[in-house]
């Protein structure tokens, strides 16, 4: 069950917020041949493990829940990632990077755990560049009814970055 604390754990936001945005939108990392030959799921659990050790072991945060997989969309094939559960604010419980290809085109969005003004659990979007953050809003109610991130939530993140991806640039 998520925690409603004021601030996420410093080991999963620096993985989520800084290190796989670096990693994922660098036009040099072919996502799709990485996930296709089984080596992506490895290689970001070794990512966040090698993140964990500059933390306290007590701040350390377990890969454990740490999926991926590839989804398609109207833009293109994009790579859905599952972290490990959110259980603060600001906490990513997934990641979308779409579209794949070309490389260069690439956009890096979260779906995070928040608490609405009313102080019920929900689901955020929100889009990560060099820019810097952007929030599109509630994606869902209560992201806490299955700590492995339920089916229908995903889902739902996935059909909203589709939507944003097809909107317009600002």
């Amino acid at each position: 069950m998520p925690e409603h604390a004021d601030s996420p754990r410093p080991h999963h936001y620096e993985v989520a917020h800084r290190i796989l945005p670096s990693l994922m939108l660098d036009p040099r990392s072919d996502l799709a041949q990485a996930q296709a030959t089984g080596r992506l799921e490895p290689a970001l659990r070794a990512v966040w493990q090698e993140a964990g050790r500059r933390h306290r072991q007590s701040d350390r945060v377990d890969p454990e829940g740490l999926r991926c997989e590839l989804v398609e969309m109207d833009s293109g094939v994009g790579v859905l990632v599952v972290l490990p559960q959110a259980l603060r604010t600001a906490e990513a419980i997934a990641v979308l990077v779409s579209p794949l290809d070309p490389a260069t085109a690439r956009r890096y969005f979260t779906l995070e755990y928040s608490i609405d003004l009313a102080g019920t659990p929900c689901a955020v979007l929100g889009e990560w560049s060099a820019e810097g953050h952007r929030n599109y809003g509630d994606v869902a109610g209560s992201p806490d009814v299955d700590p492995a991130g339920p089916a229908e939530l995903l889902r739902e993140f996935v059909a909203r970055v589709h939507a944003t991806l097809a909107e317009p640039p600002d």
